[in-house]
């Protein structure tokens, strides 16, 4: 008896497996498909732009207080290394000043569209700080 009952329940299960197959696979396919679809990552873009008038060493940018980037002296373009997904702010900054100058970043901040950010700006030039700029009026040589 045991030997025929053991049998029974190994048919059974083969025929139980046998069954399955079409409604299945379709089910199995749809689930697969919409897996894949949303596991896609998000759409992404470089930040960078045009550098004018750096003749120094010791220029720093970063992107969103992060990313830092040294720039060599004598650059005239940057694109930062990690992109940044559609929708998403970023915001370049002069980490450090090169030595002797003083660099000014312009469009440096916004959200990111649809494309790669190309237009941010960065002047540098003789670092006037402490020096007086005006006009000399008055003055009498005696």
């Amino acid at each position: 008896m045991r030997s025929s009952s053991g049998a029974i329940l190994i048919l059974g299960v083969l025929s139980l497996t046998g069954c399955g197959g079409g409604g299945g696979s379709s089910a199995s396919t749809s689930v697969s498909s919409s897996s894949s679809s949303s596991s896609s990552s998000a759409t992404t873009y470089t930040i960078g732009g045009t550098i004018s008038g750096l003749t120094a060493t010791g220029l720093t940018l970063e992107n969103n207080a992060g990313n830092a980037l040294a720039i060599a002296s004598g650059a005239s373009s940057f694109t930062f290394t990690t992109p940044i997904a559609t929708g998403a702010a970023y915001s370049v900054t002069a980490r450090t000043q090169p030595v002797g100058q003083r660099c000014v970043v312009s469009n440096g901040s916004g959200n990111v569209a649809t494309t790669n950010i190309t237009n941010v700006s960065v002047r540098c030039g003789a670092d006037a700080e402490g020096a007086y700029v005006g006009t000399l009026t008055g003055s009498t040589n005696s």
